[in-house]
């Protein structure tokens, strides 16, 4: 097999993805390049800031972008005046496009004057791309009928491109996920550290990951049962509000950690007993692939793009209406309940086996074989 050349476009590179793109590129058949339209983003943590490029044991390379804000979800939408160019120059054989972004529409523009291809790769699901006017539905779809394949974060994402998009595939599958070991090294799942029952949220404080909703649930859980504490890990703008909520309401025994390395969260991790996530929007939560891999049950948004691959209810969780917080607090007696024999735990850890690197890394592989010689 000829080297293939696999060009990359993404807006930032987010950290969770850089051992993904190390595979990728370490695969012998590729001369692979990962193109950005910026080192960071304004409302990102320090995590996600790149400082030198040269650092990579890939090739990254920087494209002239403006960007504009675009919605409160997704903040950014990036136009490079210097992409095409990019490209004319150095004449990829696949390029990986992130979604339906302007930069699709230059690799169509490209693909179609030099018969070269691109893939598609989606996390959008019908309920996060529900508000795309017809206009960009109908580019969609004229941008999906090109695509030589497609890379999918889970069936949701599936579900979209095949029934609102029309179009049926190829698809393969590469599930978000990040680096779990240590979770997987550090706990011992099932064994039980305190009295009571930890509750564990982890992620930004924004309207859009529920935490008012979490707040109004775990009132109604402490109703019911005063034994259980709420762990709140993360920062963000709605943090005043929920400590004004917590006092307003007397509600007791919530703790806000605050924003903390991923290696001091692990203390949270091993107490905790159920994950909670009430999300109004999210495409992939990693922190549903981190309760995976701690062997914890998960009370999940139905509104969380990934739960159908990564929750099976009754078996490792439940899906809920995160609007409802009785919903929620039967869901979460459930999890503490159907896990006493360890039996939630075990399936977790059982669905966490697939969620690897190697196993991401060839759905892209895979993908861009596909793209090449068909």
């Amino acid at each position: 097999m000829q080297t293939i050349k696999v060009h990359f476009i993404q807006n930032i590179l987010a950290p969770y993805r850089k051992p993904l793109f190390k595979i990728i590129a370490e695969f012998k058949n590729f001369e692979f390049i990962l193109i950005l339209h910026a080192k960071h983003e304004p409302h990102r943590n320090k995590t996600w800031v790149i400082k030198e490029l040269s650092a990579f044991p890939y090739k990254i390379h920087l494209v002239k972008s403006i960007k504009q804000k675009k919605d409160k979800y997704d903040p950014y939408i990036y136009f490079s005046y210097s992409y095409f160019f990019y490209l004319l120059i150095n004449r990829p054989d696949i390029i990986v496009c992130t979604g339906f972004s302007p930069a699709t529409i230059i690799s169509f523009v490209y693909s179609k004057l030099f018969g070269k291809k691109y893939i598609i790769w989606n996390e959008g699901t019908e309920h996060t791309e529900r508000n795309i006017s017809n206009r960009r539905l109908k580019l969609r779809r004229f941008l999906s009928r090109h695509a030589k394949a497609f890379v999918i974060a889970g069936e949701f994402s599936r579900v979209y491109i095949q029934k609102v998009l029309n179009k049926d595939g190829p698809f393969f599958l590469s599930y978000n996920c990040n680096d779990t070991s240590l979770i997987q090294k550090t706990i011992e799942p099932n064994k039980r550290t305190s009295l009571g029952f930890n509750l564990m949220y982890s992620g930004n404080l924004v309207k859009s990951k529920g935490v008012m909703e979490l707040m109004s649930a775990f009132q109604e859980i402490k109703n019911q049962n005063n034994e259980y504490r709420l762990f709140v890990i993360g920062s963000g703008p709605l943090e005043d509000d929920l400590q004004q909520y917590v006092s307003e309401n007397n509600l007791k025994d919530v703790f806000f950690v605050g924003f903390i390395p991923f290696e001091k969260s692990l203390e949270y991790w091993k107490r905790a007993d159920v994950l909670i996530h009430l999300c109004h929007f999210d495409y992939n939560p990693l922190v549903l692939t981190e309760a995976l891999a701690a062997g914890l049950p998960v009370v999940c948004s139905k509104y969380a793009g990934s739960h159908p691959d990564f929750v099976h209810e009754g078996k490792n969780g439940y899906v809920v209406d995160p609007f409802d917080p009785q919903a929620v607090a039967e869901a979460v007696k459930k999890c503490i309940e159907n896990n006493r024999d360890g039996s939630m735990t075990r399936y977790a850890l059982q669905l966490s086996e697939k969620l690897t690197y190697d196993n991401a890394a060839k759905g892209f592989i895979d993908a861009i074989k596909y793209a090449y010689n068909n």
